[in-house]
């Protein structure tokens, strides 16, 4: 036999050989193509989202680059789900929106997420199932109220409210007086989304919050609530701070109920400019005769340019109704 018979032999021998294993094992070249299959998924889902995050890409760049992630679906989850743990902001903004759009798909590996030792990654799992409104999230939702890291209990907060979650207002309730800011304000939004009038007192309190990032979302939750509120409300005015009174007239206004009709009229006599002019402005808003002869016979009297002003727009619709 020639040498280059031999050579040939050999390496027919060899490809024997291969084949042999190929036929004996296939899984391991499926394996193979998985393994490329998914390195490939993952280096198109790392670029988009490099893409959707990207300070210098154009708006229409950054859509389109979300929606493609979002078209990917549940073969997108787990990748994205991985760099929920992310520092950066805008980074995060973008998995959350596509997650969020993703829907139902996303639940079962968002669900696994809040079992993660990494605070950024429940928090943000937490926010997406809130977001996506489904109540399997509920139990570590209600976990998180009582976690030591402020950013989980006001991510628990956010994610109640936008369920809706009444069985929560007892848990909400307790933490109302929690010391962070960002955990308060969120409180008293999750009960205006819920609208339980058992917390009302809660509410009250709050519109006498240092900071008015949780005041005012508590007059728009008193609000929401309508009648319910306003004898609380009309018996919160005898409080002499000045912003209380002033918050808790404006919300007066805002309900519209006859009822505050009268206490209000008493601040037309205020010695307070400020607040005269919130009285009228909520006079104005609920209307009636009552309200207009009050408004009528301070205008005969008043001086301060701020309330003419008020007393002026008052009338003005008064008259048009």
């Amino acid at each position: 036999m020639g040498l280059a018979t031999h050579n040939r032999m050999k390496r027919l021998s060899v490809l024997i050989a291969i084949a042999c294993l190929l036929f004996l094992n296939p899984s391991s070249a499926d394996s193979e193509i998985e393994d490329e299959t998914a390195s490939g998924l993952r280096e198109k889902i790392d670029a988009l989202v490099e893409k959707a995050s990207s300070v210098d890409a154009s708006g229409e760049e950054t859509k389109a680059a979300k929606e493609e992630l979002v078209a990917l679906g549940k073969d997108a989850t787990p990748i994205l789900i991985a760099q929920l743990d992310t520092i950066s902001v805008l980074k995060s903004i973008a998995l959350l929106d596509v997650l969020t759009d993703i829907g139902e798909e996303a639940v079962p590996d968002l669900l696994q997420a809040l079992e993660s030792e990494a605070p950024r990654t429940r928090r943000n799992a937490a926010y997406i199932l809130a977001k996506i409104k489904d109540e399997r999230a509920i139990p570590s939702l209600l976990g998180f109220l009582n976690d030591e890291k402020a950013e989980l209990r006001r991510i628990a907060a956010m994610g109640l409210g936008d369920l809706e979650y009444r069985e929560a207002v007892p848990q909400l309730m307790k933490l109302s007086d929690d010391l962070d800011e960002g955990v308060r304000r969120h409180i008293v939004i999750a009960l205006g989304k819920i609208e339980d009038e058992e917390a009302t007192p809660t509410l009250l309190r709050a519109l006498k919050d240092k900071y008015f990032s949780v005041r005012f979302p508590a007059s728009e939750a008193l609000v929401k609530l309508g009648s319910a509120a306003v004898d609380p409300l009309i018996l919160t005015l005898k409080d002499k701070e000045f912003l209380t009174q002033s918050l808790v007239i404006e919300t007066l206004g805002k309900i519209g109920d006859e009822r505050a009709v009268k206490p209000l009229i008493g601040f037309l006599s205020s010695e307070d400019w400020g607040l005269r002019g919130v009285a009228v402005e909520a006079l104005g808003n609920i209307g009636g005769k009552k309200a207009r002869n009050s408004i009528k016979k301070l205008s005969k009297r008043e001086k301060n340019g701020f309330v003419r002003e008020k007393i002026f727009r008052a009338l003005e619709e008064l008259n048009s109704q």
